[in-house]
């Protein structure tokens, strides 16, 4: 997942510094903490004066506290059935339009055959907003989605800060097992 590419500025975006082992922790840039969840078992850097947020039960969302609607984010999906990455982004699509009626989007690339990504635009609480995410299907049937939108104004300066949060996401698994209620 950290091997983002952006079609816009026609560049690889550098691997974040990945870890000897898997136990052990990612090295964060300098102010930046890590958000290890042990119960779902991901990790992600924040950096200073971000906050991480669950909207909707399902999607983390990392957001600057000083732009309004800008942040990246990261949504997790069990598939009931093996799909393509393509369906995946259509029922990400059906739903932002659903809140956002100016709500376009356009495919910018096949990173893999397991991924899409695709260019967003659009209308949130009267904020124009601009993006771009990347839809995963993974070959165990997990569906991925991870990205990010601010103003367009704002896009260039936020992308770096983007690229490194969505760079620093890892899947390193659960660490607390769940006991059933009796």
């Amino acid at each position: 997942l950290a091997d983002l590419y952006d079609n816009s500025l026609g560049k690889t975006v550098p691997q974040p510094n990945a870890p000897a082992g898997p136990d052990e922790l990612p090295k964060l840039s300098a102010g930046w903490t890590l958000l290890d969840d042990k119960l779902y078992g991901t990790q992600v850097a924040i950096p200073p004066g971000w906050t991480p947020r669950v909207r909707g039960g399902a999607a983390l969302c990392i957001d600057p506290d000083d732009v309004e609607k800008a942040g990246a984010f990261f949504v997790p999906v069990l598939l009931k059935q093996r799909i393509r990455p393509d369906e995946l982004a259509d029922n990400l699509d059906e739903i932002l339009s659903r809140s956002m009626p100016d709500y376009q989007t356009r495919t910018e690339s096949r990173p893999t055959e397991d991924s899409v990504q695709r260019s967003l635009t659009g209308t949130s609480g009267g904020t124009r907003v601009a993006g771009t995410y990347r839809a995963i299907v993974s070959r165990s049937g997990m569906g991925f989605i991870m990205g990010y939108l601010a103003p367009p104004e704002r896009l260039e300066q936020l992308r770096p800060m983007f690229h490194e949060i969505l760079g620093s996401y890892r899947f390193v698994g659960p660490k607390i097992r769940l006991q059933p209620f009796k």
